[in-house]
């Protein structure tokens, strides 16, 4: 392998490493909403993930034990749903016809949703 292209894995390995912590420092910084603001997140929101993107299984992470209450839908399993919702990245939350990707707090979801 060349000097370059180890270069390039490199520059992607850190990219890779800076998005992950940004990503745990974000779920860190989740506070305390209510298990009713939860339950009202749920209702007027839907999730789209897959079994293979670990921002998913992040995303997933952060519900926690209220994740039964959320409408969540597997792309891999669901492949024609996600595409007549238009769901080109994943995450994807769907809140009042609006998409929104990426990782995202219960208190960003909360105002998101106005609960």
């Amino acid at each position: 392998m060349n000097s370059k292209k180890k270069g390039v894995i490199l520059i992607l390995v850190i990219i890779a490493i800076i998005l992950l912590i940004f990503g745990i420092l974000k779920l860190k910084t989740n506070g305390k909403v209510s298990e009713k603001e939860i339950r009202c997140i749920a209702e007027n929101s839907r999730l789209y993930v897959s079994k293979t993107c670990s921002a998913c299984a992040s995303q997933k992470k952060l519900l926690g034990n209220y994740t039964f209450y959320f409408n969540i839908t597997d792309c891999i399993d669901n492949q024609e749903e996600c595409m007549n919702n238009g769901i080109t990245r994943i995450p994807t939350w769907i809140i009042n016809k609006e998409k929104y990707t990426e990782l995202h707090t219960f208190e960003e979801l909360k105002e998101l949703t106005g609960c």
